[in-house]
């Protein structure tokens, strides 16, 4: 996959999820079975935000080559952040928090693990085979 597709999948999650986050994350939340809190809303937004922050990283890295070192540190960031959240839904879901919808989210924290973590270890491979 090049650079950029991932950069766009990445952007538009990113920016779907930290949209509803920010604008309606009530009806949002319940999706999930989840009811918010005013306290609930107020970190619902703020995590909207961050998440649109990394919306605009990662398009604004759409026409850069993954050998380009912002790659790298955009990629632990993703990684980071990503693995966190899925420890933190599958505790929460194990604990009787939320639906089934709650495992998608999951599921989408995995694979952007897992396609961060490619993407990491093939900079590294071509790296060292001085392909780059």
């Amino acid at each position: 996959m090049k650079s950029s597709v991932f950069a766009v999948i990445l952007t538009i999650l990113s920016a779907f999820y930290g949209l509803c986050l920010l604008l309606i994350p009530v009806k949002f939340v319940s999706t999930y079975d989840v009811v918010l809190t005013a306290s609930g809303i107020y970190f619902a937004r703020v995590f909207g935000a961050a998440l649109l922050g990394f919306a605009i990283l990662f398009w604004s890295n759409k026409n850069v080559p993954f050998s380009d070192r912002s790659w790298q540190s955009l990629l632990f960031a993703t990684l980071f952040s990503q693995a966190i959240d899925a420890v933190i839904n599958v505790r929460e879901l194990m604990s009787g928090q939320g639906n089934s919808l709650g495992w998608t989210t999951v599921a989408v924290n995995v694979l952007v693990c897992l396609a961060s973590l490619y993407f990491l270890f093939q900079k590294k491979a071509v790296k060292t085979t001085g392909l780059a």
